[in-house]
């Protein structure tokens, strides 16, 4: 699996600290934008490489003696690409190429710890898909509606990036879909993206202890140094993704209402009578404004007729009519196959 950006950090002392500071606002005289504190959260930035893809941090410590140096790194413009829709394929040269880059970097700054000293903080896990614009809003959609709330806080964007957006968070992890060029137009960016299909970009991200349990699950040693242990989890992260995307949504296509019927009827061994109160719940539950699991158990029988809905592999959300699309692969057949298309529906 692919990176969009990730980071690193390192703990310094209060006398690299200081040393830091003084040589970073020193280097940005005159040029208030590459080294500035946040006033809320006291946090310094530091941005002489940032159009580079590496922005540098030092946090308030929350606790104990030391400060946390972060590094947050796009490796794909630090390596020298500076297409907009581009992400890092860790390859062991482009990984070799990566920590010399920062490497280099690293030895500018007025600290004793060396790029191997330091520890991965998070990582975004990538994968762009080529859909039309129309399967790309209707996706948006369908996610919006039917994503799981329990131990997920939806985060929100302003109004004019919410229909071409999708975020899902928690302690651990992020999982977000969205149109990449939608957002390469919004933020001015550069690309030379000449293709008539839009561009949905999923992402599942690692946080903190989101990398911890990932490196458990796999018997990863968590002290190995970073550059290793990402290069691990990117080799196990199309499964990462995977289970991600299965604990929001159910892992069976889409449908319209229409053709959900039509399987129901033609294509399930169920009884005449099972099949109609099964149609009957499909109706009902899509009047709402969300199909999660939760508002799903709420309707008599909720439980069971989501069971039946998934052993026929029909999602209980259903595609709107009107946009033309009788089929969608589900968010992780997306990860393992890429795009389908409508009309490669298997159930024909």
């Amino acid at each position: 699996m692919n990176v969009h950006t990730f980071e690193i950090y390192v703990n310094i002392s209060p006398e690299e600290t200081r040393a830091c500071r003084n040589a970073f606002y020193l280097s940005a005289a005159g040029q208030n934008h590459y080294c500035y504190r946040n006033k809320t959260t006291g946090i310094l930035y530091y941005n002489r490489w940032s159009e580079h893809g590496v922005q540098v941090s030092i946090q308030k410590p929350t606790n104990g003696y030391c400060r946390k140096m972060l590094l947050r790194v796009n490796p794909s413009r630090l390596l020298g690409n500076m297409e907009a829709t581009a992400i890092f394929a860790p390859t062991s040269s482009n990984m070799e190429a990566l920590v010399q880059a920062l490497d280099t970097i690293v030895q500018e700054m007025p600290i004793s710890q060396t790029i191997h000293d330091f520890k991965l903080n998070r990582l975004d896990l990538c994968k762009n898909t080529p859909v039309n614009n129309t399967v790309l809003l209707e996706y948006i959609r369908l996610l919006e509606k039917g994503a799981s709330c329990t131990g997920w806080k939806p985060v929100t964007y302003p109004d004019y990036r919410a229909s071409h957006s999708f975020r899902r968070a928690n302690e651990r992890y992020q999982v977000t879909v969205y149109d990449k060029l939608y957002q390469i137009t919004d933020q001015l960016l550069s690309t030379s993206w000449d293709n008539p299909f839009s561009l949905l970009r999923l992402e599942a991200s690692l946080f903190s202890q989101g990398i911890d349990q990932q490196l458990q699950q796999f018997s990863l040693d968590r002290y190995r140094p970073w550059y290793i242990l990402m290069d691990a989890l990117c080799c196990h992260g199309e499964e990462i993704m995977l289970r991600l995307f299965q604990r929001l949504v159910p892992d069976a296509p889409y449908y319209t209402l229409a053709k959900a019927k039509e399987r129901i009827l033609w294509d399930t061994d169920f009884s005449s009578s099972k099949k109609w109160k099964l149609i009957e719940f499909l109706e009902k539950i899509n009047r709402h404004a969300k199909v999660d699991t939760n508002s799903i158990l709420q309707f008599k029988n909720g439980k069971k007729r989501l069971k039946q809905l998934r052993s026929i592999g029909i999602n209980p959300v259903t595609i709107e009519a009107r946009a033309g699309i009788s089929y969608l692969p589900s968010l992780p057949q997306l990860v393992s196959i890429g795009f389908v298309s409508p009309a490669d529906d298997p159930a024909e």
